[in-house]
């Protein structure tokens, strides 16, 4: 198999290079696999325990699905109510502040410069909203909670914009 060689001062086993190849394909198989477990997860690694996480990463996946599938598949995913996990779900607005993506169809068309310009409290969010960039954004405000039978709530949104589109998710407070 392999050779004890010591012609330089030390002692080194001498393997041959079909058995390298391997171990170093194996290692490489191995760290593929861990990189593609990773990616596929998701919102599968992030707990809804820990709420900002999780909106995040139902943002990035959103964003991910955009850039995968396209518009059209994309924006009639998230009007559907599949794309709806009790208080979790994400919508979509336009650059005109648009909704043009939401699980309750009732807030399709309105617009943050407009009907959702303010909170329950006066504070303008939505123009606040269309300020999100590639980096993400966090906006938070009072609004209607799905989970609690759409009581006005404290909401924090992360919002990422991808093109003309802004894909959002958010947690309402006192929601475990």
């Amino acid at each position: 198999m392999g050779r004890l060689n010591s012609d330089k001062g030390g002692l080194q086993l001498a393997l041959p290079i079909a058995m390298k190849q391997g171990a170093v394909r194996r290692i490489l198989l191995a760290a593929a696999i861990g990189l593609l477990l990773t990616l596929a997860c998701g919102t599968e690694m992030a707990d809804k325990s820990d709420p900002p996480r999780y909106a995040q990463a139902l943002v990035n996946e959103a964003v991910e699905r955009y850039e995968r599938d396209g518009r059209d598949k994309t924006l009639a995913y998230y009007n559907s109510q599949a794309s709806q996990d009790g208080e979790w779900y994400v919508f979509v607005y336009d650059d005109t502040g648009e909704i043009i993506a939401r699980f309750d169809r009732k807030f399709v068309g309105q617009n943050f410069n407009r009907e959702l310009r303010e909170d329950s409290n006066g504070y303008a969010y939505g123009p606040e909203m269309l300020t999100a960039t590639e980096s993400g954004k966090w906006v938070s405000y009072v609004f209607e909670n799905p989970g609690a039978n759409n009581a006005l709530t404290p909401k924090h949104t992360w919002t990422v914009r991808r093109d003309d589109l802004f894909f959002g998710a958010g947690w309402y407070e006192g929601i475990k």
